[in-house]
């Protein structure tokens, strides 16, 4: 059995998310009620997976932590233009800080971009309907590739 410590990881994202500025409010969990309409895009951001990829010659673990991170504009304040661009763009901006600094000042290694251990990052967009409120998102799939994170007990 192994014992992992994943909130490194998400509390690493979270402070991530809520430095880079690019949305409004950012809370761990998925949220269960309607969050405020505004000029930025709100954030959430949860675990999908943890799973142990490998064991080193020291017997230490490497992790594959799987985060979700959703970014939520209001359907209905913009154009439809003016939605899509917001959303395209804050995923573009969320992403490529989060690649660039991918190691968190945390445990994490990596994200795994190409899906070396089976799961890559990559962004879905769609639509959510939050407590009677329509929302546009786009869920970026983070897979951590963490170091010595897991405690494994037989």
């Amino acid at each position: 059995m192994a014992v992992f410590n994943l909130t490194a990881t998400l509390k690493s994202v979270e402070s991530h998310l809520r430095s880079s500025g690019y949305a409004s409010s950012v809370v761990v969990g998925e949220p269960k009620s309607a969050m405020e309409a505004g000029p930025r895009v709100t954030a959430a951001v949860w675990t999908v997976s943890a799973t142990i990829v490998a064991l080193t010659a020291g017997n230490e673990t490497i992790e594959l932590h799987v985060l979700n991170v959703r970014l939520y504009a209001d359907a209905f304040t913009e154009s439809p233009e003016t939605l899509e661009l917001a959303i395209v763009n804050a995923q573009s901006q969320v992403a490529a800080k989060l690649l660039a600094d991918a190691n968190l000042n945390s445990s994490v290694r990596s994200i795994d971009a190409g899906g070396q251990y089976g799961v890559q990052f990559e962004g879905q967009y769609g639509y959510a309907e939050v407590s009677g409120k329509m929302y546009r998102i786009v869920d970026l799939t983070l897979p951590f590739i963490v170091d010595a994170s897991a405690t494994v007990t037989p």
